[in-house]
């Protein structure tokens, strides 16, 4: 109820979405992604795959594997959704590779995993409907049925 009386319009949608259990559609593969994380940390392939072995979540395993960021980004999450992983699609695999180890230096490591979560299509979230119908009905002022209802 508080992140959705304070959230602008553009985030609360991307959350609800998400919430729903809405997927991104994947826009890079995990696939490019190791790659570029063994180009960033410098570390051997199989002790990438050791790590992700113990870790046994891929999104995690990179988060926890780069170095810490230089720099900081204050983007909101309807511009990350946007313009970080929706824009990845259609660019050719060098400005992918930009904009993805632009993001890791931007983003700290949990950050990072939940960003690794939306850009995979590997979100998911524990919240049930019902749960954020009634939080939205609480914030709009209408029966949870109603919202619901809505909702679907």
């Amino acid at each position: 109820v508080e992140y959705f009386r304070a959230a602008e319009p553009a985030d609360a949608a991307w959350a609800l979405a998400l919430l729903m259990g809405n997927k991104i559609p994947r826009t890079v593969n995990s696939r490019q992604l190791r790659g570029w994380l063994v180009e960033v940390t410098q570390l051997p392939e199989w002790l990438i795959d050791e790590c992700y072995d113990a870790v046994g979540d891929l999104s995690e395993t990179i988060a926890l594997l780069l170095p810490a960021p230089t720099g900081t980004t204050d983007l909101p999450l309807a511009m990350i959704v946007e313009e970080r992983i929706v824009a990845l699609r259609g660019l050719p695999d060098e400005e992918q590779r930009a904009l993805v180890l632009r993001t890791w230096n931007e983003l700290e490591a949990t950050e990072r995993f939940l960003w690794h979560k939306l850009l995979l299509g590997n979100f998911r979230i524990g919240v049930a409907r019902t749960l954020v119908a009634r939080a939205l009905a609480q914030v709009a002022g209408i029966a949870a049925e109603v919202m619901a209802h809505r909702l679907m």
